[in-house]
């Protein structure tokens, strides 16, 4: 019988080792996001949204005449995640985790195409 007495307690404690095993911030969802960046914009950023805690994979592939890169900011420029310099006809790809919510941006900042307009914003939640 006492046996019979443990299952019971061994599966009310469950949920709360799962929970212990996910860490403080709990599972990670994760996706992938293919951007298109052209002279001078990544239309695929426009309107984007993140959740807090997501892990990212964002995989560029330029499309324009320039070279381009992606940086991914908080509002206050702490980074986020940074694809080096992706060559015309080329293809680049990093991963970011969400850390934290709020307002962030994304930029090109190579030479002037920050000026020209290779910049956004989106939200974190």
């Amino acid at each position: 019988m006492r046996r019979c007495a443990v299952l019971p307690l061994l599966l009310a404690a469950l949920p709360l080792v799962a929970l212990a095993a996910c860490g403080d911030d709990g599972p990670t969802a994760r996706r992938t996001v293919a951007l298109t960046a052209v002279d001078y914009d990544v239309p695929e950023l426009r309107g984007f949204a993140a959740q807090k805690g997501e892990e990212i994979t964002f995989t560029m592939t330029n499309n324009g005449s320039q070279p381009h890169n992606l940086e991914l900011l908080t509002a206050d420029g702490t980074r986020l995640g940074r694809l080096d310099v992706v060559q015309p006809g080329a293809t680049g790809t990093f991963t970011v985790r969400m850390k934290t919510s709020g307002s962030a941006k994304w930029v090109c900042d190579i030479a002037d195409h920050v000026a020209r307009g290779m910049r956004g914003a989106f939200v974190v939640t």
